[in-house]
């Protein structure tokens, strides 16, 4: 534990410019094995390069303790599931895809079955880790499960099958983003273009279900919605309405 870090250890070169880091990475790098601290380089290099952002000096020491920890537990059997993969996914397509990439890495170097779905965490690393535009990852943590939430509530009150993926899913759940961080503004701050009530009226006569989900969305945010908010909404249900109804 307080033995000096072999130079062969770092073999990635790290260029720390954050007071403090470099302090934590060595005494990490110090105690595991230097096949992780290779696969968090090749990871963060491959990510920089196909994200074309830069990550924070603080991603070397959260991606590496979270891999290690990952691992250490996948070999004692305990699996720990991510239930906003697929919320994610749809969020952060281009991510994700690096993600994956970074999964496969990990299962292949250091010779583990991790399932898929612990790309969600890797995704998680790196949206609240970019130089510029980090983003909260308890919004991340909030937004998404919550969106979670709204499509289990879609399905069960439509009785849907939402596991198969469909561009209006897609387009739903990144609407639905939008809309939460649209309503976690104060109320001044809202932008709010309230269309024509009849527009919304010819929704309820002619689409009453789509309305009524629109309606638990709101009541399960504990929002009042404008019309212009219970419009789009409904467009998007009747959209997945359509979708899934069809082919269930």
């Amino acid at each position: 534990m307080g033995d000096s870090v072999d130079e062969d250890k770092i073999e990635h070169t790290f260029i720390m410019q954050e007071s403090g880091v470099l302090n934590k990475l060595s005494n990490l790098i110090a105690t595991v094995p230097v096949e992780y601290t290779r696969v968090v380089g090749d990871i963060i290099k491959h990510a920089e390069r196909c994200l074309n952002y830069e990550f924070t000096d603080m991603l070397y020491v959260t991606l590496l303790d979270h891999i290690y920890n990952l691992v250490d537990l996948w070999r004692q059997g305990i699996i720990l599931h991510n239930k906003m993969f697929f919320e994610l996914k749809r969020l952060y397509p281009e991510e994700m895809q690096v993600a994956l990439w970074s999964v496969d890495l990990i299962n292949q170097k250091l010779q583990v079955k991790v399932q898929d779905e612990e790309a969600a965490n890797i995704v998680m690393h790196f949206i609240t880790s970019r130089r510029s535009n980090p983003i909260d990852v308890t919004d991340v943590v909030s937004n998404t499960s919550k969106i979670h939430d709204i499509l289990e509530l879609v399905r069960i009150y439509n009785h849907l099958d939402l596991s198969r993926s469909s561009l209006a899913l897609d387009r739903f759940t990144i609407h639905l983003n939008f809309l939460l961080k649209r309503l976690s503004l104060d109320q001044k701050g809202r932008q709010v273009k309230d269309i024509e009530e009849d527009f919304l009226e010819k929704i309820r006569e002619k689409d009453i279900l789509s309305y009524k989900t629109a309606m638990l969305i709101g009541d399960y945010l504990g929002k009042s919605l404008t019309s212009d908010e219970l419009f789009y909404l409904s467009l998007h249900v009747r959209r997945l309405l359509d979708e899934y109804k069809e082919n269930s």
